[in-house]
């Protein structure tokens, strides 16, 4: 099976696209960098209602691209 359409990154625009091509019955891959937690075992931080701290806490920037300029 392939998919008919693919859709990188699952962000707001990318999980609304994909549910609503899967709805209309479409078959949809969607492709999300870093790693797949359960609920249980996400870090706290990224579990919070505010998850503020992954954005700036040193200790999550393997969950960021920091080095990732626009030009």
């Amino acid at each position: 099976m392939s998919p008919e359409y693919l859709i990188v990154g699952s962000g707001s625009a990318g999980a609304t696209l994909a549910a609503r091509l899967s709805a209309a019955g479409a078959d949809v891959l969607v492709l999300e960098a870093g790693p797949d937690y359960r609920s249980a075992d996400a870090p706290p931080d990224m579990r919070s209602p505010n998850p503020a701290n992954i954005i700036v806490a040193p200790e999550h920037a393997r969950f960021r691209y920091d080095a990732l300029m626009a030009r």
